[in-house]
């Protein structure tokens, strides 16, 4: 089942966002079980939310290549992504 992942990070600049989204592309991007990617929010405060096919592939994502690459480009994270099952998707 999609789950929906509403990440807390802590004051995230375009610039920042930007970095994090050019190294995640140097690797196998979009990575597998990603459905929906959106960022918003006002400029240093952007926020992110995503639905994914399972809570494990997020979960590995999350571990493997995110946190690393946003420790990088100083994005900090005021805690665990929360995560949410979804119910219904449309997709338009």
């Amino acid at each position: 089942m999609s789950v929906l992942v509403r990440y807390q990070e802590v004051g995230v600049t375009r610039q920042q966002y930007d970095d994090a989204g050019s190294l995640l592309e140097q690797g196998d991007f979009p990575p597998a079980g990603l459905e929906l990617h959106a960022l918003f929010g006002e400029e240093g405060s952007l926020r992110v939310s995503e639905v994914w096919a399972s809570a494990d592939q997020q979960r590995a994502f999350n571990d493997e290549r995110l946190l690393p690459i946003l420790k990088q480009v100083g994005v900090q994270l005021s805690g665990p992504p929360e995560t949410l099952q979804v119910h219904e998707l449309f997709q338009f």
